[in-house]
């Protein structure tokens, strides 16, 4: 109970130029400020990326016997620059009540410039057409967000009571402006030019309260009990236009009215006990759930999706200390993923005349059951099995429309997806100078959805080893490389992936001070190979995106390193992450 009365003035800035493929840059400044009972923090970063994007899609449509062979290949340069800023204040009302304020938000654009090439075959494999697709996309994400805080220590023992209010408000924009040019194998014009264009405005308000109480009954024991309301409102106004006799005319079939509103309130109430050589901790929250969203065409006709639910997640952890080296630990929880607002709106991306990606409406929240065993030698190496079961698994999903020979993705629910895994994490310390932390996790994902015919699951490996290099006392090499097997997700088979990253860092101006050099993916190598074959789809992607990165990062601190702003994590954080932030 404490409290710091030190006062002065600390930071921190930082700055990276960095080059791939085209430009990189960010950089940041944290300031930090106590007076008596006042603490004042704040932080600003800034952040610019120009990123190239190749994607190669092949695909075969059979229609009543006759195959058609598409080959596409996109090239996509993307541009975004943002920019995120937080203030706040602490004031120590008295020696057990401190008051809290944090006012934050983000301003992040995005350009991006695609143009896609498709190569249509006959069923003889003859070259039966050309398509070419032009799109110009803006995206524009901003947020501001306010939180109140209040925490209160109610007595010596250690009985405490802390509040949050949360507001958040976003405003997102999103057009593109597509040309689709149609040729025949000979390079003439099959047919007219199709031009579209589209803009969805997104407005998002999120509202949330909760309240969090703790009560510590003796030495070894511990009483801790909440509430929490939240409150989502969605607005998302997509228009469509197509050129039609020379003019721009509304697209009935792509231009919609969706709104979404979500309030959750919720409750906990937690125990945990310690004993010598045990501690057990076990609690149940439950979360009553209510959801709109309303849907309306071109003509004002609606579909409406409501739900109302109750939900129960208890959760188990026990920890016991077999001797000085050896300890186990056995947990079980349940917990829910809900979709994001993006996913719950029908908008379409374009890629071309014949490919494109859409929203789900009727997407469902997932439910996972999770069991884990763990045991630990010498509070150091780590050995975990666990085994997880979720239904309602939210996955993207592919589609296809044998006649108008049109594939796109879309995310669904599957029944069910069943996880086994075992991890093992072990550090060594082989040298003075070098020490090595390595990670390796083997696992088995399957999925089941017996109404579409889905049953696939596959073993896979995953790997990551971080060897880090004390060069002499202020200069330190470190290289991390990691490893993932070909694997099944959904209805995908995902090929594998591997890459090495590495980096030089030199400290000075009494360690207060570091410049460092790092290559990411040093040997360009990361790259995704993705297949599908099922039921009538027949397809295969590659994508390389900029991987390969040299960035030189300096960084320096500064001032009373003795006086720390009192870290506080908002109340909104959950459903904040389901917002579309570009940033």
């Amino acid at each position: 109970m404490k409290k710091n009365r030190a006062g002065g003035t600390n930071g921190s800035f930082a700055a990276t130029a960095g080059y791939g493929q085209n430009h990189k840059a960010s950089s940041s400044l944290n300031l930090n400020h106590k007076d008596g009972n006042l603490n004042i923090f704040g932080n600003y970063s800034y952040y610019s990326n120009k990123r190239p994007q190749n994607l190669e899609l092949n695909r075969t449509i059979n229609n009543a016997g006759v195959n058609t062979f598409f080959t596409e290949n996109t090239k996509l340069v993307g541009d975004r620059n943002s920019h995120n800023y937080k203030v706040g204040a602490d004031y120590d009302i008295s020696k057990t009540n401190t008051l809290g304020i944090q006012l934050s938000g983000y301003n992040s654009t995005f350009d991006g410039l695609s143009n896609n090439n498709t190569l249509i075959r006959g069923n003889q494999g003859n070259q039966t057409g050309i398509t070419t697709t032009g799109n110009n996309s803006k995206e524009a994400y901003n947020n501001f967000a306010a939180n109140i805080n209040n925490r209160l220590v109610i007595d010596t023992a250690g009985k405490e009571l802390s509040m949050d209010a949360d507001y958040s408000y976003f405003w997102n924009r999103q057009s593109n402006n597509y040309n689709n040019n149609f040729y025949q194998a000979d390079g003439t014009t099959l047919r007219t030019s199709s031009l579209l264009r589209n803009n969805l405005p997104t407005k998002i308000n999120i509202g949330t309260y909760k309240a969090d109480y703790t009560n510590p009954i003796g030495k070894t024991m511990k009483l801790e009990a909440g509430v929490k309301f939240s409150y989502v409102a969605t607005d998302n106004d997509l228009r469509t236009d197509s050129v039609f006799n020379g003019n721009w005319v509304p697209d009935a079939g792509r231009t919609n009215l969706y709104k979404y509103t979500e309030n959750i309130n919720a409750g906990y109430f937690n125990f945990s006990k310690s004993w010598k050589k045990t501690s057990v901790q076990a609690g149940l929250r439950a979360e009553q759930t209510n959801s709109k969203g309303d849907s309306r065409d071109i003509n004002g006709v609606a579909t409406i999706n409501e739900r109302h639910y109750l939900s129960w997640f208890p959760s188990v952890f026990v920890n016991h200390e077999l001797s000085e080296n050896h300890s186990l630990g056995l947990n079980y929880s349940r917990r829910i993923d809900r979709p994001s607002y993006d996913d719950l709106n029908s908008f379409v991306q374009i890629l071309n005349a014949y490919t494109y990606q859409q929203g789900n409406p009727n997407l469902k929240p997932q439910f996972t059951n999770s069991f884990e065993l763990s045991y630990t030698f010498k509070k150091t190496y780590n050995l975990t099995l666990g085994y997880s079961k979720t239904t309602d698994v939210m996955v993207e999903i592919p589609k296809q429309i044998d006649a108008q020979k049109v594939t796109f993705i879309t995310r669904e629910n599957l029944a069910e997806q069943n996880s086994y895994n075992a991890n093992l994490s072990a550090p060594f310390k082989l040298t003075k100078w070098w020490s090595m932390n390595n990670n390796i996790t083997g696992f088995y994902l399957g999925f089941k959805s017996p109404a579409t015919g889905i049953d696939n699951g596959q073993f896979a490996l995953q790997g990551n080893s971080i060897n880090t290099f004390l060069l002499s006392k202020t200069v330190k090499l470190e290289g991390t490389f990691n490893y993932q097997s070909p694997l099944t997700y959904g209805l995908f088979q995902i090929g594998h992936q591997y890459g090495l990253d590495a980096g030089i860092s030199k400290s000075f101006a009494a360690k207060k001070a570091t410049l460092k050099f790092s290559v990411t993916d040093v040997f360009n190598t990361r790259e995704q190979n993705l297949n599908v074959r099922q039921g009538n789809l027949n397809f295969n992607v590659y994508q390389k995106n900029e991987t390969r990165v040299a960035r030189l990062t300096f960084t320096y601190n500064f001032g009373n390193t003795k006086i720390q702003a009192r870290r506080h994590q908002s109340g909104a954080d959950s459903e904040k992450s389901r917002v579309k932030s570009g940033s």
